[in-house]
């Protein structure tokens, strides 16, 4: 199953729980790839993240630049995005999904799939107040 969400300055608990991340910044991409490996990428690159804060935090305040007050910091974007496209990591990428192009068997599933509910909506009530039933009883005799 693919998940998509969008989180802006996740805590660091929630930002981890990502098998992947994609940092986008003016529509660019930054990174993409596990979250654990973020902040070794972007200390390789000469921007570790500040201390006493969270990896997420830091990195966001490193590619956003909407809200830059120094010059260095609005020019700092374009070597990130430069350093992504010659970066292992995003040629790795690229290959990943070359080979998902060539390769629909992952993304089939065999045989019949099965369409709305396996049971009507008079069995599935009738289910649901059965385990009512039974839960509430169980409760009553132990």
């Amino acid at each position: 199953m693919i998940v998509i969400a969008s989180i802006h300055q996740p805590p660091t608990t929630t930002f981890l729980l990502f098998d992947n991340v994609l940092l986008l910044s003016e529509g660019k991409q930054v990174y993409f790839g596990p979250p654990t490996r973020v902040t070794n990428y972007f200390t390789d690159l000469g921007h570790p993240p500040q201390p006493f804060m969270s990896p997420a935090e830091s990195m966001l305040q490193l590619i956003n630049t909407d809200f830059a007050a120094e010059e260095d910091d609005v020019t700092r974007l374009d070597p990130l995005v430069e350093a992504w496209k010659a970066s292992p990591e995003k040629r790795q990428l690229d290959e990943n999904i070359e080979c998902g192009n060539n390769d629909d068997e992952p993304f089939t599933m065999p045989g019949l799939t099965l369409k709305g509910y396996p049971r009507n909506l008079a069995m599935q009530t009738f289910v649901q107040l059965h385990r009512m039933g039974l839960v509430n009883y169980s409760r009553r005799v132990f």
